[in-house]
């Protein structure tokens, strides 16, 4: 590390309250967040702010970089131009629980800081108006012209965001950033269907009749997993094709890593006649966090 830089800790939850005062002091952001709530709240602060925001994300064996900066010189685009609107809730699975090959942090990483120094010192070309793709399986990056789209509500001719919103909820997340699955907040049926870890514990514990269900991918099971879960992958669920699969004469109880995705599934199986199924919210986490701490978590 440059033995001349000043590493200042903002140790604080950053959201549209403080997100103004706590850049206006700085050239540029670095955002490598990977959740869309933050995103957005970091676009729209540097547009409003005029500041040059830098950009990466990753996925699996998959890069992205791009640098957005409204207010450049030459004019560019914001994050908004080339993403207008946030993916539906749960669509686009998170950093954990989709997997990245963690050797693609730093190289993404290294572009992300090769362009802050980029605009910091004024060599160059930066990425403002390009996204750059990185496909680590072929070892090939190609870019994408990204322009500024006029009609973006932050940056466009007449825009009409002027301050900060609440993202998470633009997002359809809930406050601990996971997505709510019934969009503008949980639906009232699956609140009412959805128990805690503790709750479950004590049916094992009684012996009750009940089939539990892991709707995570095979390779999170891996990792770690609640005793006598059967997987059964959501996609499968959500297309239909796991029905035939689950018992109609005991209670099935749907369970993934943090409650979101087996709530999707549970919401299917309620249209599909499974009245008394059950999810168990906060997932695997919470029953690793509360139940058996010494299994591992991701």
């Amino acid at each position: 590390v440059n033995p001349y830089v000043e590493v200042v800790q903002h140790e604080t939850r950053l959201d549209s309250t403080n997100a103004l005062k706590l850049f206006e002091p700085y050239d540029l952001v670095v955002d490598g967040t990977d959740n869309f709530a933050t995103r957005y709240l970091v676009n729209d602060a540097c547009v409003l702010l005029g500041k040059p925001s830098v950009w990466g994300s990753i996925f699996r064996f998959d890069g992205q970089a791009s640098v957005f900066w409204a207010g450049a010189p030459a004019g560019g685009p914001c994050y908004r131009c080339l993403y207008p609107e946030p993916p539906p809730p749960g669509l686009v699975p998170s950093c954990a629980e989709g997997g990245v090959l963690g050797v693609l942090c730093g190289v993404v990483g290294s572009v992300l800081a090769t362009e802050a120094i980029k605009i910091i010192t004024g060599v160059g070309t930066s990425l403002v108006g390009r996204l750059l793709l990185y496909d680590a399986l072929d070892l090939t990056t190609r870019e994408v012209r990204v322009a500024k789209d006029p009609q973006c509500v932050v940056c466009g001719d007449h825009p009409t965001v002027s301050r900060l919103i609440d993202y998470e909820e633009f997002c359809g997340m809930t406050p601990d950033g996971q997505p709510d699955p019934g969009g503008q907040g949980a639906d009232d049926t699956i609140s009412r269907a959805t128990i805690d870890v503790h709750q479950l514990k004590a049916m094992m514990d009684r012996g009750e009749d009940f089939m539990l269900v892991d709707v995570r991918e095979p390779y999170e099971a891996e990792i770690v997993s609640i005793p006598g879960a059967v997987l059964v992958p959501k996609g499968w669920i959500m297309e239909g094709s796991a029905l035939g699969q689950l018992p109609r004469d005991k209670q099935v109880v749907l369970h993934c890593r943090s409650g979101s995705r087996s709530a999707d599934a549970l919401a299917v199986l309620h249209e599909a006649g499974f009245d008394d199924a059950v999810h168990v919210g906060g997932g695997v986490l919470a029953w690793v966090r509360e139940i058996e701490p010494h299994k591992p978590t991701y």
